[in-house]
């Protein structure tokens, strides 16, 4: 027996002008479930809702603390599908991507690679965070972004064109973001 610990944080989103509301409820019975499926223990700890951004949005953190044993193959895979690459064990289990469908500030990353607790997104967040927000005309790109992105991923957001027309440009601006030392490790947001 090999027994593991993964605490796991999305941050959910409601935003009142767009009536972009996600069941808090409905996102936390989707991960338990998945838990469940894979032979896990998993206890919830549900943040404050938060304000986050100029524009009306609110965002309230989940974190999930998940335990079982590595060597059951399911609990392996769930555990791999949410642990960044620089942080997993050696082992053969198969690597997937997370499936949660979280949404936060990067809503255009979020719809692209479908989560918001993923290693792309972390690096975007970060850039985000510790770059872009350092600067006036970084936080006014950043607060246009919020006025605009919650449209487009509410129209276009679950279409394949629309992931297809972002994906590769993404993917090359977190590969440039990783090789100048922005990590893509687990985050979570500063409040600015």
């Amino acid at each position: 027996m090999t027994p593991k610990t993964l605490i796991h944080s999305t941050r959910v989103l409601s935003d009142h002008r767009y009536d972009l509301s996600y069941d808090v409820n409905t996102h936390i019975a989707k991960f338990v479930e998945e838990c469940n499926n894979a032979n896990a223990k998993v206890t919830v700890d549900m943040g404050e809702e938060r304000p986050i951004g100029p524009f009306g949005q609110w965002c309230q953190t989940v974190t999930y603390t998940v335990q079982g044993d590595y060597d059951d193959p399911a609990f392996a895979k769930l555990y791999d599908s949410y642990t960044p690459k620089s942080a997993k064990p050696n082992t053969s289990a198969t690597q997937n991507s997370s499936n949660s469908t979280s949404s936060g500030g990067c809503y255009v990353a979020t719809a692209v690679y479908g989560s918001y607790d993923c290693p792309q997104v972390w690096t975007l967040r970060r850039y985000r965070d510790d770059i872009l927000s350092s600067t006036w005309h970084g936080r006014a790109f950043i607060h246009i972004y919020y006025a605009i992105s919650p449209t487009l991923v509410k129209w276009f957001g679950d279409k394949n064109w629309f992931k297809k027309l972002w994906k590769n440009k993404l993917d090359n601006m977190v590969r440039d973001l990783n090789n100048i030392g922005i990590e893509d490790t687990p985050y979570h947001d500063k409040a600015w």
